[in-house]
């Protein structure tokens, strides 16, 4: 009875905690971002495994002690506390303080009556989410909080990771369909053209073209954020200038191209996608009467004080506005859309529509499945239009392998004769382009899930633990944006779920996304094809021993 009153202890306890810490910690972040000048302030990745700032926090009896895990001296600048009454009390320190300077391995320590410190800001801006929390209980029991983010360079890595098939990530050549199955179908496919003819490394890039009227071209949808190479590297070498990566979507565009030093790429084809990872140079993005709406460079001073182009960007062709970038480009493709007889394939893969990028500037790269490519509408016609309507066939499931491997199990699975359950704090991003908001339930009215989350047994069984369907969350944001300094195109919705595990055998935890939408027609009207952004910043997973 005492070890299991203990035990139920530690895990409220870690949940609040953890709860407290997420809330907290985005609430600081968004501060932080609102107030820099320059849309370039770092703010760096709170989860800290592998990182050189990282924070145990070790309760015991009535005392909180923080500790430095990390491999130089930190000094503290705020506290987040959790007060017993649940509220947070931030604390700034000073000089003198027992937390403010912590060496090598150092240890503070704070009475609880103080409050539970679940965040901290180190004097370099660096918001810090302890790596683990220990609840040193009667019965020795710990509880460990794993954080699950999206660091990779590449999607072969990010499928690795995640136990993702690789027929849903690979390259969708013409011809290459796998078992058959790619994950993606439309009106046409996104395929790379025969031969490679589309794929360009350490290339210039430009939409400035010899010859061109503009400078800067239309665009559907343009994603801009901060490359997971530059993240990675800007965490252990702060000051690096930062590199970008850009997804640029839209229509057929005539008269409309970018250039590379070898060939000029029309965007007249039935529509288009194009990638660059990368990408040092610079991106600006104007509004309908030609003033810059925001800009980021590689170069300091190149946008003065204008807002940062990190970012969704929504229907640009429709608003009237256009983007200019130049500079250098790690990797480029440009994907270009065919009917599937001209593509020798049924299907396109995830792959062009996945995009993995640091969009809020807080030092956390972001998972993004984009369907969306150009329009936005209503039941009364085509959101997109009936060449750039995708959908998925197969979900994209990402297994999350860290946890069982963190747990001791190099197969990424939970035993459940060890653990009774996992609490998943999720940061999800969702936007579609059904509008008006008011009536997109008009436009949308078969519910379909956009994410969920399951587990999966040794024999593949599937067990539905939460799903988020479009109509639970398609009114968390605002469809069309015209006043980008005062509203947002998408929140990043906070969610907790428990995810209860067998008392025998083992399994997996799964996230799966996809979009569920294809063109219908009733009573006259084309409804349920909305296209969509759905995706994820941050997991963190809390096990609770049985």
């Amino acid at each position: 009875m005492r070890r299991g009153l203990s035990t139920l202890l530690a895990a409220t306890l870690v949940s609040a905690v953890a709860l407290a810490a997420f809330a907290s910690l985005y609430a600081l972040s968004q501060r932080r971002a609102l107030t820099s000048v320059s849309g370039l302030e770092r703010l760096s990745e709170y989860v800290h495994q592998h990182e050189v700032t990282r924070l145990a926090i070790v309760v015991t009896g009535s005392v909180a002690h923080v500790r430095n895990l990390g491999n130089k001296p930190v000094e503290l600048e705020h506290l987040v506390l959790l007060l017993t009454d649940g509220s947070l009390r931030v604390v700034r320190l000073s000089e003198g303080d027992p937390c403010w300077r912590l060496d090598v391995d150092g240890t503070c320590s704070l009475g609880l009556e103080e409050g539970l410190p679940v965040v901290a800001v180190t004097r370099s801006g660096v918001i810090v989410y302890p790596e683990r929390v220990e609840m040193v209980v009667p019965t020795g029991e710990a509880a460990l909080i794993i954080p699950i983010t999206f660091p990779f360079a590449s999607l072969s890595e990010f499928a690795e990771e995640f136990g993702v098939s690789q027929d849903l990530v690979n390259k969708p050549y013409p011809g290459r369909s796998g078992d058959g199955k790619r994950g993606v179908s439309g009106e046409t496919l996104l395929i790379l053209p025969r031969g490679r003819e589309s794929e360009y490394f350490n290339e210039l890039v430009s939409t400035d073209c010899p010859g061109s009227k503009d400078a800067r071209t239309p665009f559907g949808v343009l994603v801009v954020g901060y490359d997971p190479n530059w993240v990675l590297e800007n965490k252990t070498s702060p000051g690096r200038p930062p590199r970008f990566s850009i997804m640029f979507t839209g229509p057929q565009m005539p008269g409309e191209r970018i250039c590379t030093r070898k060939e000029t790429l029309p965007l007249t084809q039935q529509g288009f996608r194009i990638k660059i990872l990368n990408f040092t140079g610079t991106i600006r993005i104007y509004d309908s009467k030609g003033g810059i709406l925001a800009c980021s460079s590689s170069t300091p001073g190149e946008c003065g004080s204008a807002r940062s182009a990190l970012g969704v960007w929504y229907y640009g062709i429709d608003l009237g506005w256009s983007v200019y970038f130049h500079g250098i480009a790690g990797y480029l493709a440009y994907y270009q859309r065919a009917p599937s007889g001209q593509a020798e394939a049924q299907e396109s893969s995830y792959e062009p529509y996945l995009f993995l990028g640091d969009v809020d500037g807080n030092g956390v790269v972001d998972l993004l499945f984009v369907t969306e490519d150009a329009y936005y509408g209503d039941r009364t016609k085509i959101n997109d239009s009936k060449d750039l309507v995708d959908y998925s066939t197969v979900p994209l499931r990402l297994k999350l392998l860290r946890v069982g491997r963190a747990l001791g199990y190099p197969d990424g699975s939970v035993d459940g004769s060890r653990f009774a359950g996992i609490i998943l704090y999720v940061n999800l991003l969702f936007h579609d382009n059904s509008h008006p908001d008011e009536r997109q339930l008009e436009d949308n009215d078969r519910t379909d899930w956009v994410m969920r989350i399951l587990l999966v047994d040794g024999q593949g069984n599937e067990y539905v633990v939460r799903e988020y369907r479009y109509q639970e969350i398609c009114n968390y944001h605002k469809t069309l944006v015209r006043d980008v300094h005062r509203d947002n195109y998408f929140v990043k919705i906070s969610q907790s779920v428990f995810v209860p595990i067998p008392s025998s055998g083992r399994y997996w935890i799964a996230i799966e996304l996809r979009d569920p939408y294809y063109l219908e027609r009733r009573d006259g009207y084309y409804i349920n094809d909305a296209d969509l952004t759905v995706g994820i910043e941050i997991i963190g997973v809390l096990p609770l021993a049985r």
